[in-house]
Order: C-alpha cells, then structure tokens, then sequence
C-alpha cells in the first residue's frame, strides 16, 4: 500500500512537472513568433482592454481585481475538472503572454517585461497547483475508501484543514505576486496613455 502511495506521488508530480513545461514552451512560441511591429502594437493594446484612463488607481485596482478574479475561476474550474479546463486555458494565456512580452522586449519596457513574467508566474502556480490538489484529493480518497475512514474521523478532518490551508496559503502567494504585478502594469499603462496624449 506504501508503495503504491508513493508511486501515485511520482506520478502526480511527473504530470505537474510536464503542465509547467508546457506552459513555458507556449511562452516561448508566442515570444518567438514572427509579428509585424504594428500588428504586436495592435495586440498589446488589445491586451490592456482593462485600461481605466480616469486615473491611475483606479487602473490599479481593475488591473489586479481583474487578474485575481480570473485566476481565482480558473483555479476552481481546472480543479474540478482534473486539470483539463486549466491545460486548455493557459496554451492560449501563455502564448499570449509570449507574443506581449516580445513586444515589450523589442520596445525594451523592463517594466512591461516584469509585470507580464508575474502573471504568468501566477498562472503557472493557479493551474498547476490546482491540479496538484485535485489529484492529491482524489489520492486520499481512495485512501479512507480503502480504509474505512469517514468524513468524521479526525484522520480526515486533520487533512481537510491542512488541504484548505495550503489551498489558502497559495491564493494569498499569487495574490501578493498579482499585487506587485498590478503596481508595475499602473506604471506602463500611465506611461502609454501620456505617450498618446
């Protein structure tokens, strides 16, 4: 049983090791693709849809309340889905993220450059931690079916709280990194609204 325990583990943190390879190599596919320089502005404006041009704290809170929020969704619908709502939105959320940081890369914007590495930093954690509970859960439940262990039984009410802990613990990582992110996506998007005005 012991073995088999430790089997599944491996296997759970290969899947999660090969998710997080996947993510970057769509990274690296939208930084490598070949744009025109007007098309790679179009997209990176397109991007900023959530721009607030009424002042830049208000471009501060929808900046990180729209990006938590949506990694707050996503982290629940990969969860209860195994992982496969979460593959298929961070192929398209990576490579995105890939072109918009060679864009900001050839305008040579270090701070464009570092919000965009933070969020997907943050997507990377959400989807793949997600997962990492889901199969984790799924695990232990074979575990007390096999053992006889109900939702009762202080062996399970003790993983419970230290499940909903971790799960807390890394909410408020991504949110802290969101956070930071925010702040550096206020600078450039104050910045690109003075350059056209």
């Amino acid at each position: 049983m012991f073995k088999k325990l430790k089997l599944d583990k491996i296997g759970i943190h290969i899947v999660y090791l090969l998710f997080i390879l996947l993510q970057i190599v769509f990274l690296i596919f939208g930084f490598v693709s070949k744009f025109d320089s007007h098309v790679m502005g179009t997209n990176f404006l397109g991007l900023l849809t959530k721009i607030q041009t009424t002042g830049s704290f208000q471009n501060f809170i929808w900046c990180f309340t729209n990006n938590f929020t949506v990694l707050f969704i996503i982290f629940w619908l990969s969860y209860w889905s195994f992982g496969a709502v979460g593959i298929l939105w961070c192929v398209n959320s990576s490579y995105v993220l890939g072109v918009v940081l060679r864009f900001s890369w050839d305008i040579n914007s270090p701070m464009a450059i570092s919000f965009i590495l933070l969020e997907f930093a943050s997507s990377v954690i959400i989807v793949a931690t997600s997962m990492y509970f889901r199969f984790v859960k799924h695990q232990f439940a074979k575990f007390c079916e096999t053992n006889y262990i109900g939702k009762d039984n202080p062996i399970y009410r003790t993983w419970k709280n230290k499940r909903e802990k971790n799960i807390l613990i890394t909410l408020g990582a991504v949110a802290i990194i969101l956070l930071i992110a925010a702040i550096l996506e206020m600078i450039v998007i104050a910045s690109i609204y003075e350059s056209m005005h």
